[in-house]
Parts: structure tokens; C-alpha cells; sequence
């Protein structure tokens, strides 16, 4: 499995291995209002800029020279719960959220290598 796009509410995401992708293995495109669980899952050797992308409709552009712009719409509500997160290199963190929340429970980051940490948050 490559890419996974989440663009609904309440959408629960169990059970996926995600392995050597070089984009994002799971994109939001949810609003302020909605949420989504990814639960039991393992995001393994990515590379790119991140392996988790909660944007929602809040990112217009993301190109290489780093530059983010982010519109008036603001992203949804994101669990990641008891899930891997390991040996992956991207340019800035495993998790990238712009605009709105991701909450991370009981879940295993190890061997990542990016910029930023584990967590990026863009508000």
C-alpha cells in the first residue's frame, strides 16, 4: 500500500503496514469539524519530506525550497494510537500537521532521521 487519503470523518485506519514509500503514506484532507484514528499501524523506511501529512485543505504549496502556504481552512483532528514509526529519513519529521491537531498515544519512534523531530506542527 502506497497512499492512503483521508477526507471524511471518523475514518479509522487500523492495521496497515506502510514500507519504503518515498511521499507521504497517510494525507488528511479534512476540515476543523472532522477526525480520523490511525490505530496498529507501521510507517517503515520512507523517505521524502514526511511519512504522515494532517494538512487537510490548509496547505496550497509545499515545493523544495521549503516554503509552506497555508490557507484559511484549517485541518482535522488526527489519533495516532499504538502504532510504529521507525527508520524512516525525511527532510523535516515523520509527522506533519499544518493547521490543525494530531495527538499520539502509546506508539513506538525509533531510527528516524529529519530536520524537525518527531512531530512538526504548523499552526
Amino acid at each position: 500500500l502506497d497512499q492512503v487519503i483521508i477526507n471524511a470523518t471518523n475514518v479509522n485506519l487500523i492495521g496497515f503496514t506502510f514500507v519504503g514509500s518515498s511521499r507521504s503514506s497517510v494525507r488528511t484532507e479534512g476540515l476543523p469539524h472532522q477526525s480520523a484514528t490511525i490505530s496498529r499501524c507501521h510507517f517503515d523506511y520512507h523517505t521524502g519530506m514526511f511519512v504522515i501529512l494532517n494538512s487537510g485543505r490548509g496547505i496550497e504549496h509545499f515545493n523544495a525550497s521549503d516554503r509552506v502556504t497555508i490557507a484559511e481552512d484549517r485541518s482535522m483532528k488526527l489519533r495516532i494510537e499504538s502504532s510504529s514509526i521507525v527508520g524512516n529519513i525525511v527532510a523535516f519529521s515523520p509527522i506533519m500537521d499544518i493547521g490543525g491537531s494530531v495527538t499520539v498515544v502509546n506508539s513506538l519512534f525509533r531510527d528516524n532521521i529529519g530536520e524537525t523531530g518527531a512531530l512538526l506542527s504548523l499552526a
